[in-house]
This record gives C-alpha cells, sequence and structure tokens, in this order.
C-alpha cells in the first residue's frame, strides 16, 4: 500500500511539474519548497483571449471524431473520464497540431486525417487494454503520444512541417513532433 502511495505521489509530483513548469503555463512557481508551493498567475492569465472560430471548429471536429470511436467501442467510462480523455487529447494533439499548421491551409487536411488516424489508433489500444486501466484520461494521454510520435514518423513530411512552425515560433517543440 505504501509503494501505491509512493508511486501515486511521483506520478502527480511529474504532472504537476508538467504543468506548473511549462512554457504556456498560466500559473508560475514562486517558491518551492520541500514539495510546498507558492504560486502566482502570469499576466497572461488576466488578458482577454480572443476567440478563433476556426480553432474551435477544428476541436469540435476532433472531439466528434473521438466521441464516435468512443461510442463504437466497447470502452466503459464516465462522464468524467470522458472529460480527461478529450482533455488529454486537446492538450496533446488538437492544440499543438492545429497551431504548427493554422498558417498552412494546405495542410490542414492532412492534418484532420492524421489526427482521425491517431484517434482512431489509439482508441483501439485502449478498448485493448481496458480491462488492465485504473485511469483512463492518463493511459489515453500515453497512448496518444506514443501514437502521435509512431504515425507522425512515418508522415515525415507533416512532422517537419510540424516541428519548423514551432521553431519559427520560437517555442519549444514537443516531443512526439520531434
Amino acid at each position: 500500500m505504501f509503494k501505491k502511495f509512493q508511486q501515486s505521489k511521483k506520478v502527480f509530483n511529474k504532472w504537476l511539474q508538467r504543468v506548473l513548469y511549462g512554457q504556456n503555463s498560466l500559473i508560475q512557481v514562486k517558491q518551492e519548497l520541500d514539495g510546498l508551493y507558492e504560486l502566482k498567475f502570469t499576466e497572461e492569465a488576466f488578458r482577454e483571449r480572443k476567440q478563433d472560430p476556426e480553432f474551435d471548429q477544428f476541436k469540435a471536429s476532433a472531439h466528434n471524431t473521438l466521441s464516435s470511436l468512443l461510442r463504437s467501442s466497447s470502452v466503459r467510462y464516465t462522464k468524467d473520464e470522458l472529460q480527461d480523455i478529450q482533455f488529454a487529447c486537446k492538450q496533446e494533439v488538437i492544440t499543438p497540431m492545429y497551431y504548427a499548421v493554422e498558417a498552412n491551409k494546405k495542410a490542414m487536411s492532412t492534418v484532420k486525417a492524421v489526427m482521425a488516424d491517431i484517434l482512431s489508433v489509439s482508441v483501439r489500444e485502449l478498448e485493448r487494454q481496458t480491462g488492465n486501466v485504473k485511469v483512463l484520461g492518463a493511459f489515453f494521454r500515453k497512448t496518444l503520444r506514443l501514437h502521435t510520435k509512431r504515425i507522425l514518423q512515418e508522415e515525415q513530411p507533416l512532422r517537419y512541417l510540424i516541428a519548423s512552425s514551432y521553431k519559427d515560433a520560437n517555442w519549444e517543440v514537443p516531443e512526439q513532433f520531434q
């Protein structure tokens, strides 16, 4: 039981590090002392964000595809688990891919097709492993990363386009697109 607690604590701390020390995070660590954090909001958190209807449409399309794939699978999930899965999808695939190719409209159709492949393969993997999985959202996030990286190895031109877009904007290239 103690080992499980230690593992859970380690996983939580890694997640917290990703959230707090991420480049686009709206929360910054003001001070850290023995696992306790003093946090502050960045200036970006207080700025009004403009709506991007194309991104909203892209995200809705991906969520509809994901929901359809999950409904047709044998995976049993709660509403909260679905939200976790959708959030993982948004963070790992939708947002990074959209902003990398938003300027290149010709690449958008390729991105949509590749994203549908990634989601399909990831849901099939989730379905295959569903008996062994305790936390669907976390497993789906891990699966998304692996399949995104694997599929983009085959789609070299798209991977190069995404990576160069990140480099041009002086952003850190996510691991799955390197």
